[in-house]
């Protein structure tokens, strides 16, 4: 009967399939085998280079880096093999030597028309595995010429690519980069034959590495409607970063990181500011904590009254006013919101009070506080609870002043169903936490748990007793409905006890295994179980 099912019914079912399970699709027969491909080969980079998300499939370590090991030989060589006899004489003539079965035979699927996704240094990576499982020498120029034919390839042929990255997105070490071999390619992608129509499909731009002026200049002649980009700016080339930014026509989303001495970074933000009013997405990001010489000003995010999701992660490279034009302005289509900073202001509490309801998510971390921590938080507390209560997510920073404050912000959020409760801020340098006794508040959180929640985590060095423990494990059983309950504490083993007892709820379903497994690694990582 599968058989049976035309191809647009089995493409509903395959999208939402994992990787695994599409693999298993391919030996059902000829329809299946056709449909699943084009599935499997979307984005097959992301497969290899998202391991833990897969690691659950493969059941010893030794077999894990074997299996990702073959996977990227093996997309690499299927990829090469969809190339042209011309592409292939030319991979030849610098001395590779390529399967009899790949120069007189042609794959059955031409894998690299269904491709959507391409991230540079995945494939500069899979083809140095390749390289070095069929050629007893490294050779770094043969290891550029099968880069470049392979991008000639997916210019002419993958027309679907609408994400292109420049980036190590998923932070993942690449075993055989080298740290001088970037995005060396860039600059020849842009005169390649059919280049100005691929990168016009481009929708979506990701690049962390250093690009010359030059090229971002030559970028902005043919790249020109990309709606996401995520870039980092290193202040090293003025011109050309800036003119790329504006040249997009339909920018949507937007996530730049800063980099370097801040002398050029005003022409970048000039850009930015330029486009305001069109961004739904908006992320800023700067981990430096030195004070710079010039803080900017970020007053006219003001102008970004179409934000739906909004990110900001800074120390010192901004001014403590410059979001008081920011601070005033209504965000109506605002959802998300999410502020890393090195010190909370009255200003950051406005801007929550003008998301008018709206808010589905908050992150607020933060390392100090601009004024007393206590009439600080009242405010804080009293804006989430008066225009928060639509709240789905929160992440919170707790001073230890404040706890008690947060059994009343409890009962006001009765429909979020993610807690996340941080100890001090999770970005910069470690910082050694101090260890908070919380068991006699433990047991009242426990009652007043949002009856939807599904997930609690404690990032923070926070204790309790095993009856405090229990008494709170009782709550969820009689509370929670959306059960079993994600739940993740801090980094210190509670002991054995309270060890025992956690397992007992999750046999029971209460707590899940996933938190429960999360946890255990983590104490094992400290090796006292």
């Amino acid at each position: 009967m599968s058989s049976l099912l035309p191809p647009e019914t089995l493409e509903q079912v395959f999208k939402d399939l994992s990787y695994v399970d599409l693999r298993s699709c391919v030996l059902v027969n000829r329809a299946w085998c056709a449909s699943a491909v084009r599935y499997l080969w979307k984005n097959p980079f992301g497969f290899r280079y998202s391991r833990h998300k897969y690691d659950q499939y493969i059941p010893t370590a030794k077999k894990r880096v074997k299996m990702y090991k073959d996977s990227k030989i093996s997309l690499a060589q299927t990829y090469i093999w969809c190339l042209n006899d011309k592409s292939k004489r030319i991979i030849m003539d610098v001395g590779v030597v390529l399967p009899n079965f790949m120069i007189e035979n042609r794959p059955t699927f031409d894998y690299s028309s269904t491709l959507t996704t391409l991230n540079h240094l995945y494939l500069y990576d899979t083809v140095g595995w390749w390289l070095s499982a069929n050629s007893s020498e490294q050779n770094d120029f043969a290891h550029y010429v099968i880069v470049k034919e392979l991008y000639k390839m997916f210019i002419a042929q993958s027309v679907k690519i609408k994400f292109l990255s420049f980036g190590n997105i998923d932070s993942i070490q690449l075993q055989l980069r080298k740290n001088e071999i970037k995005s060396d390619i860039l600059p020849i992608l842009c005169y390649l034959p059919g280049a100005e129509q691929f990168f016009a499909r481009i929708e979506k731009f990701s690049s962390d590495v250093d690009i010359p002026s030059e090229i971002w200049y030559e970028l902005a002649q043919i790249a020109t409607n990309i709606k996401d980009l995520e870039i980092t700016d290193h202040n090293k080339h003025k011109e050309g970063l800036p003119s790329f930014i504006q040249a997009q026509n339909n920018l949507r989303k937007l996530k730049i990181v800063l980099k370097g001495h801040p002398k050029w970074s005003p022409l970048v933000h000039r850009a930015v500011k330029a486009k305001a009013s069109s961004l739904t997405h908006l992320t800023i990001i700067d981990h430096h904590d030195f004070i710079r010489t010039y803080q900017f000003s970020l007053n006219w995010i003001a102008e970004c009254t179409n934000l739906e999701e909004f990110k900001l992660c800074i120390s010192n490279s901004f001014s403590p006013s410059s979001l008081d034009l920011g601070s005033l302005a209504s965000f109506p289509f605002l959802t998300k919101l999410e502020l890393v900073l090195s010190c909370l202001s009255n200003t950051h509490i406005k801007m929550i009070r003008k998301t008018d309801g709206q808010l589905k998510s908050l992150c607020l971390l933060w390392k100090t506080c601009e004024g007393e921590v206590s009439i600080v938080y009242d405010a804080l507390f009293d804006a989430i609870k008066k225009t928060c209560g639509n709240l789905s997510e929160i992440e919170l920073t707790i001073p230890e002043e404040k706890f008690l404050s947060t059994v009343s912000l409890l009962k006001a959020l009765n429909r979020v169903e993610v807690i996340k409760f941080v100890q001090l801020c999770s970005y910069g340098q470690e910082r050694i936490l101090d260890e908070i006794n919380i068991s006699i508040l433990l047991p009242t959180w426990g009652r007043l748990l949002p009856l939807n929640l599904r997930k609690l985590w404690f990032k923070a060095n926070w204790v309790f007793t095993y009856d405090s423990f229990r008494a709170f494990l009782k709550s969820v059983e009689l509370r929670l409905t959306n059960r079993p309950l994600n739940f993740l504490f801090g980094m210190k083993f509670p002991g054995n006890s309270h060890f025992d007892l956690y397992q007992f709820y999750v046999d029971k379903g209460i707590l899940d295994n996933e938190s429960f497994v999360e946890n255990g690694l983590k104490w094992k990582k400290l090796k006292v179980i």
